[in-house]
């Protein structure tokens, strides 16, 4: 009996050992596994950052270029209007001359 308690206090001691080691083991890959899904997760957050700040560039330039182009147009529609307008101004400076021309010709003729 007393045999018999030995061996089954040394098999008790291997076991504890054993679970022991599987246990560390087991805690070590955790741990591994743990700081390899943080630093994938901080790569795919970087690269959504990257991407991210890439196209608020790409519609910031595209807002620029269309404010530009705004002004551009707006620009050649104010220069356009002035050239209407100075040629409706020449045109009425004409038809005053010649209306007084008529007047003038109609005073001689009566």
């Amino acid at each position: 009996q007393r045999q018999e308690l030995d061996r089954a206090a040394s098999r008790m001691e291997r076991d504890r050992s054993r679970h022991k080691q599987e246990k560390e083991s087991h805690d070590a890959s955790h741990k591994a596994e743990i700081a390899a899904l943080t630093a994938a997760h901080e790569r795919a957050l970087q690269q959504l950052k990257d991407s991210n700040e890439t196209a608020m560039q790409d519609m910031e330039a595209r807002v620029v270029r269309a404010e530009q182009q705004r002004a551009k147009e707006g620009g050649e529609r104010d220069a356009e209007l002035a050239d209407a307008l100075e040629r409706e101004r020449g045109a009425i400076a004409t038809a005053s001359r010649l209306q007084e021309e008529k007047s003038t010709i109609d005073e001689r003729i009566a």
